[in-house]
């Protein structure tokens, strides 16, 4: 077996969370499908709910603990009624519809005997057996389904089967099941805030509430988006309602969600405004856009530095950079007549592209004699920068990579030993940010772990099992998108450990 072959092994086994303990990763599904953890979830053990047992066969069921699993079995020597069947059954809930299986533990079957998933009436199997620990432990994956309920069945007699033998049996053991559930309906908006905006001016605090049912999995989250940009996130809170989920409708179907927009975060004048709902496994629905003017007058202790009538606008309005860099933001005054303004005194100010925070003067600039001023932007993470002048204003952004950085100790291991990661994130001190471990395997990359960071830290542990050749492992650490980091998603570099046998 080729060094290549071992590490796709292992890192597939990763990815799949076959390995001790409790596994913290978990995978994003398509748009449309939401996965739901039964038993064992990737960050916590929960108890089995929603199952019922059919026939005569050794049930058991000790999920909820850290060795928990559920299973059944069942031998030729003790029954007396053929053909046998017996099964584990679990419902799909209201609309919702099974597209696949994920599951985790251990089969065994002889004599004519068989154990595996059935859906409506047919007979599938374990699954398409994707990884395997030496231990013998498996797991196999069922895809394209469209069914009501599954069941977990033991079987012998059938038609599409041997005849059953005295002697033989069938058992499985699973301490993991992921129910891959289709909901393919988008919350349905049964009143709206922003549907109500009359023509007019908007200033100060402006709350935006949304009522909504939804016929599949429940809403999740509702964004603001302000000229196109997400401006706002609000979870619609339930305490199911976060990933990994546990329960097939983690959210609430009908209720209503509220955003507070503090208009003088926005520059004067008109803006587009609009609400999204998404929904559990990703559907959205979007109220708007509705345009409407910000008046806002200009704060005390803000009063801009000039009473001359004119315009002030940025030569660029987005600029992307990474947290090392020094750039500057160039911009022009200019009157209404489009004369520049040679000598303007403008005001620019400065917020961290972060929920809640307010704009503080940063720099007074004065334009030159084609009326063009600029302002060195320091290293430090994503800001809005406004600039005012009389009662003309101006916003950009300066939208900044997350500096991930990512180590692993010992560089050099052996298999059975542990590995230690541990990164940081400068100035992302919000808990409830996540950074995700990947695995390369082949040309892709496998997430296999997710860490909280905790004063712009985290750690995360791995212990190699399946090593049997000389073989070296690279890893990388992902950030995305997050309402409390103050970064653009961002990826670390690569670190590498090399395990031998």
């Amino acid at each position: 077996m080729t060094a290549m072959t071992v590490a796709a092994r292992l890192v597939m086994a990763i990815a799949l969370c076959l390995c001790t303990g409790v596994s913290t990763g978990y995978a994003e599904e398509p748009v449309g499908t939401l996965a739901v953890s039964m038993c064992r979830a990737p960050d916590r053990f929960e108890r089995l709910t929603g199952w019922r047992t059919a026939g005569g066969a050794r049930f058991y069921d000790t999920c909820g603990t850290k060795d928990g699993a559920f299973g059944l079995s069942a031998s030729g020597q003790t029954l007396t009624d053929f053909p046998f069947a017996a099964s584990w059954v679990w419902d799909a809930p209201g609309e919702l519809r099974i597209a696949g299986v994920r599951s985790y533990g251990y089969a065994w079957s002889s004599g004519g005997f068989d154990a595996g998933w059935r859906a409506s009436n047919r007979p599938l199997g374990l699954g398409t057996e994707v990884a395997a620990e030496l231990s013998g432990r498996r797991s196999w994956v069922l895809s394209g389904l469209d069914t009501p309920a599954v069941a977990l069945e033991v079987r012998c007699g059938w038609p599409d089967q041997a005849e059953c033998r005295v002697e033989g049996g069938a058992g499985i053991s699973l301490d993991r099941v992921e129910m891959v559930l289709r909901d393919e309906f988008a919350p349905r908006v049964i009143r709206s805030d922003l549907q109500e905006l009359r023509t007019g001016s908007l200033s100060g605090a402006v709350r935006l509430a949304t009522d909504f049912v939804d016929r599949g999995a429940g809403v999740a989250a509702m964004e603001l988006l302000v000229d196109g940009v997400v401006a706002q996130r609000v979870s619609v809170g339930s305490p199911t309602c976060v990933k990994p989920y546990v329960v097939p409708i983690p959210c609430p179907v009908r209720g209503d969600a509220a955003v507070a927009l503090d208009t003088t975060t926005i520059p004067n004048g008109g803006h587009n405004f609009e609400l999204r709902l998404l929904d559990a496994a990703g559907n959205l629905t979007t109220v708007g856009p509705v345009r409407a003017d910000v008046q806002n007058p200009v704060p005390a202790g803000d009063t801009p530095t000039s009473s001359a009538q004119g315009r002030v606008t940025w030569r660029r309005t987005v600029i992307r950079s990474d947290h090392a860099s020094k750039v500057r933001l160039e911009g022009v005054v200019t009157g209404l007549d489009d004369t520049p303004l040679a000598g303007a005194t403008v005001d620019v100010a400065s917020r961290v592209r972060m929920e809640e925070a307010r704009f503080v003067p940063v720099a007074r600039a004065k334009a030159d004699a084609k009326g063009r001023f600029s302002i060195a932007v320091e290293p430090g993470p994503s800001r809005a920068y406004r600039v005012r002048y009389g009662a003309s204003e101006a916003t950009a952004e300066v939208l900044v990579r997350a500096p991930l950085m990512l180590s692993v100790s010992p560089a050099k291991t052996r298999n059975g030993r542990t590995v230690r990661f541990r990164g940081s994130i400068p100035d992302a001190t919000a808990p409830g940010v996540r950074v995700e471990l990947q695995a390369r395997a082949g040309k892709r990359w496998v997430p296999f772990r997710t860490a909280a960071l905790k004063r712009s830290r985290f750690t995360a542990s791995y212990r190699f099992t399946s090593t049997t050749a000389r073989t070296r492992y690279k890893f990388r650490a992902v950030v995305r998108a997050d309402p409390d980091l103050p970064y653009e998603p961002g990826t670390s570099k690569i670190v590498s450990v090399l395990v031998r046998p």
